[in-house]
């Protein structure tokens, strides 16, 4: 493996090389014009034309260029000698001519190549760098070297005007900072003004990121929306789908484009998925589904969404044509039969693909360029770094406000990778790498990269603001989804010692992949069906597509409840009772209204994750100790589900005020004490319902000091059981969120801390050492979207928000948490209880309540 510094020197080298070619160039063209007559030096420059006309003519009749098209080029390149001969003056004939005709055009070149195609891997761009240095090499020298008194001459002024009274000024601060207030002033030239100067150059990069990513857009979408308005284009009739036979699919032949902008013009063919030829596999996130752009297939008008052309635009080579599968077009969407076949098939498309390759489109797509290489360089850093989690938070601490930094913080927040298809596209391909900035990330790096991010010394680097007072929500979601994508990647390397690696079934499927979304909400299961095993199939690639066919004509509702059976009653090896978590009544009142609340609503969107663990990682809950699932769906099919299991408490009284919830939407802006704020009133109506039931003074405070802290993070802290020195930690935490409550802005909340010495406090080390951080993110997964509650009991609980005082607290056999269940009126003719949701409960989330309730059948509806 090449390490970090021979790559470095490397490129070093080679990047010295291309400026020393300009170098080179300069001198010698400077030489020659001093050496050669006018004369000479024209004859020279007319045959040397001749030349380089006599290749390119040579070039473009290989190619298969028209007569014409050879004339126009040879009449150009006559026309560019003519012009060199009358209006370059002779002293500086060759330094002029190489510099239009080698450096200048060929940088003009390969930067026009990159506005079209990013050409064969790596070659192009190499191109281009070289052609860059070398031109601002060879410009920079021959200007210098033919004005030497004007370079002179500005070299003087910069020095004695500019260089030596800053020199000055910095010495007499220096030596004057003991006696006069004016350390503050060198401060400020030091840090607001010299700190700066990155800022400014990062903008210069945001301006030629915007040039180089939006131009040829803007210019593609004038071209295509001229093109739709012409006659004889909505004259051209729409493309026709083919029906395709069994087992064969369709494939995009992107054809390739010499000239831009142009119109994106491709070939739609059907080959047997068995014998395909080689193709690359993309994925994308579909966005709007309004058809608004065009291009050509076979010769007809084939409408197309806005992203799929912009994928379309990325793709187009001017190299070569492209042979592509994109779900979008080569699955004629508005057919329900072939959408459910090809559906099943979707697994091994991806897998016979030589490579699959990922499109996100973020917000600030434009400043991918400059975020692309944070990525690879964050991932040298991590071998660098490694085992010295605080060094590699201290070396990128003030990368946080970059332009760089928020590109890829965005990308990471990008809703793409909430998309259900995803989990499969990744799963199953060979080769899979991110089209990131025009580069091509292999899909190992990014992972590596995101967890890095998501440790716990350096989440907060993510919390990006441009005041301390301001900073952007991003939650949890993409970031589990990434980590989930890895787990079932099986070609990533170590991914095979993970949890999950070796199969799931289509329960812990459904319970893993629950904050994917999709358009169509039957994908939510359709999407998983390849990568499921049914037991009886475990080698085979669609053992759940055995129960479960994709049909696009089915109801929503039926879809859920069937995968729902086929989780609780399949083989006890992949029985997935934890699924009951997505399930209940209990969380939104925007559930489906026909699901029996045992079913869970997979288009349901909820603010917390659940607490069981798909994957049973080390520190799961286990509330039901070793006892398997026992599931009885009704014969007459009425909707319900009975499992055995154990009632154990009742629900005594629920804290005033909502569920914690931030109110805040991902991407958003919020004011960190207004959080700190919310987090305050939820843990004070915690602390008043625990001294309104603890029954006496000592009872309180134990509960208070020794129990509260605990049922908060729900027993875990980094998803781990929470040790005792985490109670000291509560208090440091409690007074940091109560100085937040009671401080009118955030300028009184620091004078605050300052006056009173809160950072000299024993209790504020938990803070230094990052367990206060760690804890107050493991209160947000624990409390967020939930209720604080007293069982009759007196157990602490963390409920679904819709939960009522006198709802059941039940342990269903096999499942790692308790549910709460509300009793309902059997004379109505519900058939059974309703579900409400998984909850916490103190004290019995480790299997310690077995054995307390009499073993029952309990009937859900």
């Amino acid at each position: 493996m090449v390490t970090l510094s021979e790559t470095g020197a490397h490129w070093i080298g080679e990047r010295i090389g291309y400026a020393s070619n300009g170098a080179a160039g300069a001198l010698l063209a400077l030489f020659a014009d001093w050496l050669f007559p006018r004369g000479l030096k024209t004859i020279y420059i007319q045959f040397d034309l001749l030349y380089r006309a006599y290749r390119v003519d040579n070039a473009l009749a290989s190619s298969g260029a028209s007569k014409a098209r050879r004339g126009l080029t040879i009449c150009a390149w006559m026309a560019l000698a003519l012009g060199f001969g009358v209006l370059v003056p002779g002293a500086r004939l060759i330094v002029a001519y190489h510099g239009v005709t080698g450096y200048a055009g060929g940088f003009a070149l390969t930067t026009l190549t990159y506005l079209q195609t990013d050409g064969p891997p790596g070659q192009e761009r190499m191109a281009r760098i070289a052609s860059r240095d070398a031109a601002a090499v060879y410009g920079a020298l021959a200007f210098a070297l033919t004005h030497r008194p004007l370079m002179w001459s500005l070299a003087k002024w910069t020095f004695f005007r500019l260089t030596l009274p800053a020199l000055c000024l910095v010495a007499a601060l220096y030596v004057l900072r003991a006696w006069l207030p004016l350390t503050r002033v060198r401060d400020w030239v030091l840090f607001d003004v010299v700190a700066k100067i990155p800022a400014v150059w990062d903008q210069l990069d945001i301006w030629e990121a915007q040039l180089m990513e939006r131009l040829p857009h803007y210019l593609q979408d004038r071209w295509s929306s001229y093109q739709q308005n012409r006659p004889q284009r909505r004259n051209t009739p729409l493309y026709k789908y083919q029906p395709l036979k069994e087992g064969e699919i369709r494939l995009l032949v992107l054809k390739r484009s010499r000239w831009f902008p142009s119109v994106l013009r491709a070939h739609l063919v059907h080959a047997p998925l068995d014998a395909a030829p080689a193709y690359e596999a993309l994925s994308y996130r579909w966005g709007s589904v309004a058809r608004t752009n065009e291009i050509l297939v076979d010769g007809a008008r084939f409408p197309v969404t806005r992203s799929a052309f912009d994928l379309l635009l990325a793709r187009r080579s001017v190299w070569r044509n492209r042979t592509l599968w994109v779900d979008a077009l080569c699955i004629d969407q508005d057919a329900a039969a072939e959408k459910s076949a090809q559906v099943q098939l979707m697994r091994t498309i991806y897998q016979n693909a030589d490579r699959v390759v990922l499109v996100p489109r973020g917000p600030d797509w434009w400043r991918a360029r400059a975020a692309a290489p944070l990525l690879y360089e964050l991932a040298a850093a991590a071998y660098q770094f490694e085992g010295t989690p605080r060094e590699f938070h201290d070396l990128y601490a003030g990368e946080r406000q970059s332009p760089r930094w928020r590109a890829m913080v965005a990308l990471f927040a990008d809703d793409y990778f909430a998309r259900a298809w995803v989990i499969q596209e990744i799963a199953v391909g060979r080769r899979v790498e991110l089209y990131f900035g025009g580069l091509y990330i292999p899909w190992a790096v990014f992972l590596e990269v995101v967890g890095l991010c998501m440790d716990p010394q350096r989440r907060n680097m993510l919390m990006m603001g441009d005041t301390r007072e301001a900073k952007t929500f991003v939650r949890g979601d993409t970031f589990e989804n990434i980590a989930l994508m890895g787990i079932l990647r099986a070609g990533d390397s170590g991914a095979a010692d993970l949890p999950g690696a070796g199969g799931l079934g289509l329960g812990a499927l459904l319970f893993s992949a629950s904050k994917f979304g999709a358009t169509d909400p039957r994908d939510r299961v359709f999407a998983l069906l390849g990568l499921a095993r049914s037991g009886d199939n475990d080698d085979g690639d669609d053992g759940a597509q055995q129960l479960i066919r994709p049909d696009y004509e089915r109801p929503v509702e039926h879809v859920f409840r069937n995968a729902m059976e086929v989780a609780l009653t399949g083989p006890q090896e992949h029985r997935c009772v934890q699924l009951l978590a997505l399930a209940g009544t209990g969380f939104s009142a925007q559930r489906m209204a026909d699901l029996p609340s045992w079913v869970p609503d997979l288009s349901e969107e909820r603010l917390c994750f659940p607490y069981a663990d798909g994957f049973g990682h080390p520190g799961c809950y286990n509330a039901s100790g070793n006892r398997t699932a026992t599931v009885v769906l009704d014969g007459d099919y009425d909707g319900s589900v009975s499992l055995g299991g154990v009632v154990i408490d009742r629900i005594l009284e629920l804290s005033t005020g909502a569920a914690l919830d931030f109110g805040v939407e991902a991407g958003a802006q919020f004011e960190v004490l207004r959080l700190g704020r919310v987090k305050y009133h939820f843990v004070q109506a915690a602390m008043e319902l625990c001294r309104k039931h603890a029954g006496s003074a000592d009872a309180a405070a134990e509960m208070l000091e020794q129990r509260l802290w605990r049922a908060l993070v729900a027993g875990r802290v980094e998803r781990q059981p929470a040790g005792p020195r985490f109670g000291a930690v509560f208090q440091s935490w409690l007074l940091l969120i109560t100085t937040m409550a009671e401080a009118r802005d955030f300028a009184d909340f620091e004078q605050h801390v300052r006056r009173e010495g809160l950072l000299d406090l024993p209790e504020w080390a938990a803070i230094n050492d990052g367990s206060s951080t760690s804890y107050d993110v493991s209160t947000v997964d624990g409390a967020y979207g939930r209720r604080f509650a007293v069982s009759a009991a007196g157990r602490l609980c963390l409920l679904p928000p819709l939960t009522e005082a006198g709802d059941l607290i039940c342990i269903p056999f096999g499942a790692q948490t308790p549910f709460v269940i509300r009793q309902r009126d059997t004379t109505a003719g519900k058939g059974g209880d309703e579900l409400v949701g998984e909850a916490f409960v103190e004290g019995v989330m480790y299997g310690e309540a077995m054995g307390i309730g009499e073993e029952e059948m309990i009937r859900l509806a």
